[in-house]
């Protein structure tokens, strides 16, 4: 449910906190001159554990004979078990690699106590960084998905790429809604994860962007699976009333158009629902681990550009 905002963050002066538009979008491509994916693409190590992930930009292209010094992540298991001796992938550069976005959009997305909400900083997140794969000349796509609505975006390369996932993200039919959405937000996750894995290939890098709400174990298994072959980063975007509820006391909560609604914070449910949320990014933390898998969380009140710099860019 759409929740109404009382504390805006440093971005919120940049647009609307609970919608976006094209020309917002479009803008952040200033933001990501500063996010250098050329550096991650030649595989440089600057320090940063997320240089490997951004760096890969590569295609497989043979298996030889394991030398010291090899990545042992790069083992090719199959030639190692039919020969009996370890063998190394060898990649060769991809100069067009798919950059995916995949954007939650459903019901518990349209919500933030503070800065914007959580399907904004979705869209700003993805239009940052569908700016930085086009100047570094990958080809950008996407699937954008809600409890009824359901969109993917090709994959293309340069600024028509970008343009157009702005365009279906900017026009999709979510922003400002006047009454609930219907339908299964479970099957709309799996649903999307589905398309990506049509499209999805090795040497991709793809970017979930989501509270992780109703994104069940088959969701996640199948991001599991993209990590086999892919690079997948998952955004866990969330409230801080989420993760935290305020001083005990009685506070007034509005939602939507509806009637503001008192509730009462005391420091035994306060406990229990920092408990909750814990237990929710631990889920997501631990599916996220291993293989080609990242995960990392984003407050609605952080400001975009400083956190992409800070886990993006490496730092020598």
């Amino acid at each position: 449910m759409a929740g109404s905002l009382v504390q805006q963050s440093s971005t919120a002066d940049f647009g609307s906190p609970v919608a976006v538009d094209h020309r917002d979008l479009i803008q952040l491509a200033a933001a990501a001159r500063g996010l250098d994916l050329h550096r991650f693409r030649r595989g440089a190590t600057g320090g940063d554990h997320v240089a490997r992930l951004l760096g890969r930009g590569m295609e497989f292209d043979e298996a030889r004979p394991y030398q010291p010094g090899d990545d042992p992540r790069d083992i090719d298991w199959r030639v190692t078990a039919r020969t009996g001796r370890p063998y190394t992938k060898v990649f060769r550069e991809e100069r067009e690699r798919p950059v995916l976005f995949v954007l939650d959009l459903r019901q518990s997305m349209h919500f933030a106590t503070r800065g914007v909400y959580k399907a904004v900083l979705a869209a700003r997140i993805a239009a940052i960084l569908a700016w930085a794969a086009e100047r570094c000349g990958d080809r950008v796509g996407g699937f954008l998905f809600a409890e009824d609505y359901h969109r993917e975006i090709a994959p293309r390369v340069g600024r028509r790429g970008v343009l157009a996932l702005i365009h279906e993200i900017c026009s999709a039919p979510v922003w400002l809604r006047k009454t609930p959405a219907v339908g299964d937000p479970d099957s709309a996750a799996r649903r999307a994860l589905n398309g990506v894995r049509k499209v999805g290939r090795s040497g991709s890098l793809i970017f979930v962007l989501s509270d992780g709400h109703h994104v069940d174990d088959r969701a996640l298994t199948t991001l599991k699976d993209f990590g086999r072959a892919t690079d997948v980063v998952f955004v866990h975007l969330y409230d801080r009333i989420e993760r935290s509820l305020p001083p005990p006391g009685r506070y007034l909560w509005k939602i939507g158009h509806r009637e503001p609604q008192s509730f009462v914070s005391g420091r035994e449910s306060s406990d229990d629902h920092r408990t909750r949320f814990e237990t929710h990014a631990a889920r997501l933390r631990k599916a996220m681990t291993g293989g080609r898998l990242r995960y990392f969380a984003i407050a609605t009140d952080d400001d975009p550009v400083d956190r992409l710099t800070d886990l993006f860019v490496a730092r020598s």
